[in-house]
């Protein structure tokens, strides 16, 4: 039997690499992380993390500053969606697990076509050509 495959609801919400960043930083909003240390937390790559919290940054919903060689990381309090994240990432760890197998698609069964094959085109030359040559002689 195939183990089923389990994973919480902000993963279902998220592509998984951002819902495990939201995760690290709205856990503990008040603690800024720096890059690398988000990337190897989250289990990302590092340009993945990269991406990520620049999408993050780009909607206002983290913020960023830089202190020395590193760029530290973490939830932006003063915007609008700051008090909706930190509920959703803290309601998660709350909500049962979901089994993820149960969430896709059947694929449907393959219809049989309702055309008929046509006759392949007639091939003889007096048939093709029978109707455009008799007045050229």
């Amino acid at each position: 039997m195939k183990p089923t495959k389990r994973s919480d609801i902000i993963e279902l919400l998220f592509p998984t690499a951002r819902a495990r960043i939201l995760r690290l930083l709205f856990n503990r909003p008040n603690k800024a992380r720096y890059l690398s240390e988000l990337a190897q937390c989250s289990d990302v790559t590092f340009s993945t993390a990269h991406e990520e919290l620049a999408s993050l940054v780009a909607a206002g919903v983290v913020m960023t500053y830089r202190r020395g060689s590193r760029r530290y990381f973490r939830p932006a309090r003063d915007h609008r969606m700051f008090p909706h994240l930190l509920g959703l990432v803290h309601e998660a760890d709350r909500v049962p697990s979901i089994d993820v197998s149960q969430l896709r698609r059947n694929k449907r069964p393959k219809l049989k076509s309702a055309r008929r094959k046509r006759a392949p085109y007639p091939l003889s030359s007096d048939r093709i050509y029978s109707g455009t040559l008799k007045g050229l002689h």
